[in-house]
């Protein structure tokens, strides 16, 4: 996988160097393309023709298009010969890239499933604390943190996760600690 992105650095910068008006993000083999509709449209018509030459294959079926929803049936028309999809919001590199309204959709739908997995890892907890905590540290915080890092203004999205954590996970998790308080008293 190293050398296949040191393969392609060549084809990335000729992009950049034709392409200067376009921004291109890229990770590994993952491109992105930010600009005016014309200019993205000829870097990727450009990225296919000289991607095979560096064993880069672009899927324009995998690809997508966000714009904003006053340019939304502009853009349909303008990328459908290429197999693009047209939204206004969409994930991107574990962060989200759109308008506000459908990031707190897609933040809505993350928070609500991190929150079935606390309440199941509180289930676990009551047997196994180690376990859960384990399961709670590495996995799920890392998910959301990352999440915080990459997009702003998210605290009061995070609400019923923090009512999860202190109503489901900490009582599991510290439920024999009273009884060892109460030992110890004895």
């Amino acid at each position: 996988m190293v050398a296949y992105r040191i393969g392609i650095l060549p084809m990335i910068r000729q992009l950049k160097k034709e392409f200067p008006e376009v921004n291109q993000p890229w990770y590994a083999d993952d491109a992105g393309a930010g600009g005016k509709f014309n200019a993205i449209r000829r870097h990727f018509i450009q990225l296919q023709e000289i991607g095979p030459n560096y064993g880069y294959f672009p899927e324009p079926s995998k690809s997508i298009i966000v714009v904003a929803s006053h340019n939304l049936e502009k853009a349909k028309p303008y990328f459908k010969d290429l197999g693009f999809e047209v939204v206004t919001g969409c994930r991107y590199l574990g962060g989200f890239i759109g308008e506000a309204s459908n990031q707190q959709l897609w933040i809505q739908e993350k928070t609500e499933a991190w929150v079935d997995s606390i309440k199941e890892l509180a289930m676990v907890a009551e047997r196994y604390p180690q376990a859960a905590y384990a399961g709670l540290q590495k996995s799920l915080q890392q998910e959301w943190q990352f999440l915080q890092h990459v997009t702003e203004g998210l605290g009061n999205q995070f609400q019923d996760i923090k009512q999860a954590l202190q109503r489901e996970v900490l009582p599991a998790l510290f439920s024999d600690f009273h009884l060892l308080t109460a030992y110890r008293d004895n």
